[in-house]
């Protein structure tokens, strides 16, 4: 028990690189009297010591006990106390290693003194409740629990200062981008990119058609008469892949959370086609009409920052979370399936048409058959079907390659081959091998043409105007004031997408420790929003998918009942800000994302899909439904306290709750999505009282996954 109870301190100081040697030893006083008080000894290495680890970051730390043996043997007993005293130790080093401020005073004490001063504090502390001084802490509070403590005293604006002071104005700071120089960050940051910029260019297509860029709401360039004039939209994808890279790189430089990806997301590109939509009803400009909207966000966001609204963040739970990244986790993963299916059906439509006697083929009825076509060269025939499914399958092979060459490098880590460097490294670098190996079997393998990345070719408006500024001119006095109701609309949307997504990245389940800033990452993402709305450029939000897939390509997994949990990550500003950098020198290299076909992108979309949906135990639950035998299930510690029909319940309202919202997100009310969301805690608070006994819902919904039996009992408590 008393082991078991250490646990919670234990997990988080093993990422802190401790290693706790137990020596005993045959050597006695001068008097050969056995001295039976342990000797401990404290070392900090001047780099890390690798020994075999499974993650390869070396051993930092080493806290030496050394006990004398009793020659005349010791009672059971005397072993009992001990073993209990090391065990104590143990657990008193990893609860100071588990803290963020102390371990920083020890990496940079100079001496031996400044770390017994570091150290003094929390060892008193932990002397006090071992001893009974003190109630023990059942379990440490999450970064969540912290940074959304309700202070009213303090308004306005106190929450807004608590967070600065704990992630911008200390140490931490610039641990932030000390923490992000390793191996592990290069790989990332490669991998990312093309995570990012992927997205950025696919939602900058469709803002482009929801803006004027399509025949459904045609938008005719000035100065252009006749029918062979093109439909141009108002944002595009030059104009994303400016904001994202500019914001992303603010963000990274001075957010509170930063592991989170701005990007483009689906409700969000929703919201601004209907916004299009309604400022030509009323008639007037869409981009003075969106830079006035985007700049009453800003002011609403500072309003919000300033008393402390994301506190009310407090009452969405793990319910919610699993739901809302799930959603995400899903659009990604049919949305890719989506995209391969449409490589054919759009072929056989579109690529070209059937004609009879196509042995006869001469370019005479060529002519004929490009002047009934009105001169379309993409209704010339299709010499062959083969042609066609040629296509399809290198697609196909291209997207799947891209997807199993990718997983099977993530999985590899843990494999019994080579060594553990090497494996660290496959692992690290895995999708940009496999997004490297697919364009060079495309380059040199295949000779079949399928679609590549199309990247604009130099950086202008996408409607043509000059330059990007946009003002707050031209635009009627009661059209101004108009756009405050569109403006709150879509500051409820940007909040809850922001505010979700923090929660998730920030879940005691990564085990992060630096701490958060919901507060101040309110106010910088309203302001960005504002700034970026004066130049006709995208907003962007916290991108759930990314952000996930950025604080699982950091960190190290182990497993635990069979489950692969987060032992830690290395929580830095430098891969965000990396990836945004190269993101903004993609805008000027065209050439080279031109380079990359469109399947080889579908792979690496999937595959985000289907690695974000590791550790959402949603879909965990959902596995177990398939199991029917009791003695096949898993030794996970709810299953053995909550009824199985129970289980079968909460996870089928959670499930149903996903549908719901995978439908209307695409329907036609899809401008109320973020209502939607913000019933979710509220469908919960329902099932716990008339569907599953709220005792059941919290062993089920913890704030934490339990571990072991002792998180379990514990939970429990909470919920009695």
């Amino acid at each position: 028990a008393k082991i078991s109870n250490s646990g919670a301190y234990m997990r988080p100081a093993m990422g802190r690189r401790l290693a706790l040697p137990l020596i005993y030893t045959d050597l006695t006083s001068e008097q050969s009297k056995p001295q039976r008080d342990a000797v401990y000894a404290f070392a900090r290495l001047h780099s890390g010591v690798h020994i075999g680890e499974a993650d390869g970051q070396g051993i930092r730390f080493v806290l030496l006990i050394m006990e004398h043996k009793n020659p005349e043997g010791d009672s059971p007993r005397q072993r009992c106390q001990s073993a209990q005293a090391h065990v104590s130790t143990a657990e008193a080093a990893a609860f100071i290693m588990a803290d963020i401020d102390s371990y920083d005073n020890v990496v940079t004490a100079s001496n031996a003194r400044d770390v017994q001063q570091a150290l003094r504090g929390l060892m008193s502390a932990h002397k006090g409740w071992e001893s009974g001084k003190e109630d023990r802490p059942k379990r440490q509070k999450t970064q969540n629990e912290i940074g959304l403590s309700w202070e009213p005293q303090q308004l306005p604006f106190g929450g807004l200062k608590r967070d600065l002071l704990r992630r911008i104005f200390s140490k931490k700071y610039l641990r932030d981008w000390v923490d992000g120089i390793t191996p592990q960050s290069v790989a990332v940051i490669l991998f990312m990119f093309f995570a990012c910029v992927a997205p950025a260019i696919a939602f900058g297509s469709l803002l482009d058609r929801a803006t004027g860029g399509s025949q459904a709401n045609c938008k005719i360039p000035k100065g252009c008469t006749g029918p062979q004039c093109p439909c141009i939209g108002d944002i595009g994808v030059i104009e994303m892949l400016v904001s994202s890279s500019i914001c992303g790189v603010v963000y990274a430089a001075v957010g509170g959370s930063p592991l989170t990806i701005l990007g483009g997301t689906g409700p969000v590109l929703v919201f601004t086609g209907i916004l299009y939509n309604f400022a030509n009803s009323v008639g007037v400009e869409f981009l003075p009409f969106y830079a006035w909207t985007g700049v009453w966000i800003g002011v609403f966001s500072v309003i919000l920052a300033s008393i402390d609204a994301a506190c009310l963040v407090n009452k969405v739970t793990r319910w919610t979370d699993e739901i809302f990244a799930g959603l995400i986790s899903l659009i990604f993963t049919i949305s890719a399936i989506q995209d391969l299916i449409k490589v054919h059906t759009n072929g056989s439509k579109e690529l070209c048409v059937f004609h009879d006697n196509l042995g006869n083929l001469t370019k005479s009825t060529l002519l004929e058959i490009l002047n009934v076509e009105g001169h379309d060269t993409a209704k010339l025939p299709c010499i062959t079907l083969l042609e066609l499914e040629a296509t399809t399958l290198v697609s196909i092979v291209l997207a799947v390659g891209t997807y199993m060459i990718a997983m099977a490098l993530r999985a590899i880590r843990k494999s019994i081959y080579t060594r553990s460097i090497i494996r660290n490294i496959l692992a690290d670098f895995g999708v940009a091998i496999s997004i490297f190996a697919m364009v060079l079997a495309h380059e040199f393998i295949f000779t079949t043409e399928v679609d590549l990345l199309k990247v604009p070719s130099n950086v202008s408006p996408t409607n043509g105007r000059e330059g990007f500024w946009v003002g707050l001119h031209g635009l009627p006095t009661w059209a101004i004031f108009l756009s405050i109701v569109p403006a709150m609309l879509g500051m409820v949307l940007i909040w809850l997408d922001n505010n979700i997504t923090f929660r998730l990245v920030n879940s005691p389940d990564h085990k992060l420790v630096k701490g958060t800033a919901y507060h101040w990452d309110t106010l910088v993402s309203g302001l960005l929003i504002a700034v970026v709305s004066l130049f006709g450029l995208p907003w962007l939000v916290a991108a759930t998918v990314r952000s996930l897939l950025l604080v699982k390509s950091l960190a190290t997994s182990e497993d635990i009942g069979g489950k692969s949990r987060i032992a830690r990550v290395n929580d830095n500003r430098v891969t965000a800000f990396c990836i945004h950098g190269l993101m903004l020198a993609a805008v000027f290299m065209p050439a080279v994302l031109r380079k990359i076909p469109l399947p080889v992108i579908f792979g690496l979309f999937l595959y985000m899909g289907v690695a974000s949906m590791s550790g959402n135990t949603l879909f965990e639950r959902l596995e177990l439904m398939a199991i029917w035998e009791s003695s096949n299930l898993p030794s996970d510690a709810y299953i053995k306290k909550v009824p199985k029909w129970d289980i079968f319940k909460f996870t089928m309202v959670q499930t149903v709750a996903l549908a719901l919202l995978f439908f209307v997100k695409s329907s036609a009310i899809g401008i109320s999505f973020p209502l939607f969301i913000a019933v979710l805690p509220v469908l919960r608070w329902l099932t716990g009282k008339f569907i599953v006994s709220e005792e059941y819902c919290k062993l089920l919904d913890p704030e934490e996954l339990p571990q072991n039996e002792v998180d379990i009992q514990e939970t429990q408590g909470q919920a009695a």
